[in-house]
């Protein structure tokens, strides 16, 4: 009789150890692979690649709101509303509580679609200068230097003006309209548009604490002439360089958007060929189904137009600079702000969502072109607002998966409750 009774304790004993075990592995068991910014260190990078200049993505060719965008006098003008299914969606939300940075140049601060109708400027006091130099960047923000620190001038390219344009033109009565003009942007203007300061920009996007990354702008791993005649020279080493930034942003749960590229080539480019990062391909002008003639090739994510009618800046030869000046562009520069936008939009809706939902739900209610699925033309598909910012997360099997583990955890802990209550029972019969 003891000895039975002692086999049964001993039996019940590895079981409590074993149950017990799987509670605290189950309870306590974490996973931290995060990086941080402040240990990285651009004078490990070599020269060569922090120098090398970055190359700019342009093609050489019912509401509570008081003011609809259909108002605006140059909306009807604006081509990159016409194949994204925009105009039914643009009174749910304008990007309101999400913070998007567009890496660029110098954008004209001045221009009359960047004032709302209070008059107030969009550009977030978070906007920045980075000028970059052997020993690191230098960062010259709004805040601490004003607006005219990031100002385009007459000599500078006026790139940014339009990109930045396309995601934040106010609604104001005035001109046009921007995607997701009611997203707080943050300008990080490049000085010299090299890629240490394109590195530079990451890190502070970070350190502001941005949820979306639009960058128009990059390198090719390897020299080659395109089809026109131009040379593109290589920067070997570029996919390693700046990939632990890139793996710190999407730790840190922010989207990259970058520019394909316009050299109709499937040549790899950076930063958009590199992985969490969302790459924008370009369709021709008032199409929904044509890849752009100039539109690199092979590794998009998504595509969407690359035609915008958008802000400009124009010098007079004399006289004074004209603030309301519109243009047609075209280029991935400006798919990648579109689709950067569209984000933001859905962001809104979906404030908790992190880095990998708000890319399922753009790749997957994209409309699909060229081979079924994914394919190296087209990607995914088409961005679609409309298909975006009606998309629900379908229940995927990670979620049967957690909820099987969480029964198991929790069947084991009501294991060893009734285990112990037995225990203690039949310690009292022995006793007695």
């Amino acid at each position: 009789m003891l000895k039975a009774l002692e086999m049964k304790k001993n039996k019940f004993g590895k079981l409590f150890l074993l149950s017990l075990l799987i509670c605290i592995l189950g309870s306590s068991f974490t996973y931290d692979n995060s990086l941080n910014f402040n240990s990285f260190d651009l004078s490990k990078i070599d020269d060569d690649i922090l120098n090398a200049k970055l190359e700019i993505a342009t093609s050489p060719n019912d509401s509570s709101y008081l003011l609809s965008p259909r108002d605006e006098p140059y909306f009807s003008r604006q081509l990159q509303f016409e194949t994204i299914e925009y105009y039914s969606t643009y009174n749910l939300t304008r990007g309101e509580g999400v913070k998007i940075a567009i890496i660029d140049t110098k954008p004209q601060i001045n221009h009359l679609d960047f004032y709302d109708e209070n008059g107030d400027s969009v550009f977030s006091l978070d906007s920045a200068l980075i000028v970059g130099g052997y020993s690191g960047n230098t960062y010259y923000t709004v805040r601490d230097y004003g607006l005219d620190v990031i100002c385009e001038t007459v000599d500078s390219s006026k790139h940014g003006t339009s990109t930045m344009g396309v995601v934040s033109a106010q609604v104001n009565g005035l001109l046009g309209a921007g995607i997701a003009p009611e997203a707080e942007l943050v300008a990080i203007a490049l000085e010299k548009a090299t890629v240490g300061e394109m590195l530079g920009a990451f890190q502070y996007a970070y350190q502001v604490g941005v949820d979306i990354i639009s960058i128009s702008m990059l390198v090719y791993e390897n020299s080659f002439v395109d089809s026109n005649g131009v040379e593109h020279v290589g920067v070997s080493g570029i996919k390693e360089a700046i990939a632990p930034y890139l793996e710190a942003l999407y730790q840190e749960n922010i989207v990259v958007v970058a520019s394909a590229g316009n050299e109709a080539t499937d040549q790899l480019a950076y930063p958009a060929n590199s992985e969490h990062v969302i790459c924008v391909g370009a369709l021709e002008t008032r199409s929904s189904t044509k890849l752009a003639s100039y539109s690199n090739y092979g590794h998009s994510t998504i595509v969407a137009p690359g035609t915008v009618y958008a802000p400009a800046t124009f010098y007079p030869s004399s006289g004074e600079i004209q603030y309301n000046r519109y243009g047609q562009f075209e280029g991935t520069s400006f798919s990648a702000p579109i689709v950067a936008g569209a984000l933001a939009l859905y962001k809104s809706c979906n404030l908790e969502a992190n880095v990998d939902e708000l890319t399922n739900a753009l790749t997957n209610s994209a409309i699909d072109l060229g081979a079924k699925g994914y394919d190296g033309i087209y990607g995914y598909g088409r961005l679609s607002i409309a298909n975006l910012l009606n998309y629900q997360v379908p229940f995927a099997i990670e979620y049967c998966i957690y909820i099987i583990v969480g029964a198991i955890l929790l069947l084991s802990l009501i294991g060893v409750i009734i285990f112990i209550i037995i225990y203690a029972h039949k310690r009292k019969i022995f006793k007695e």
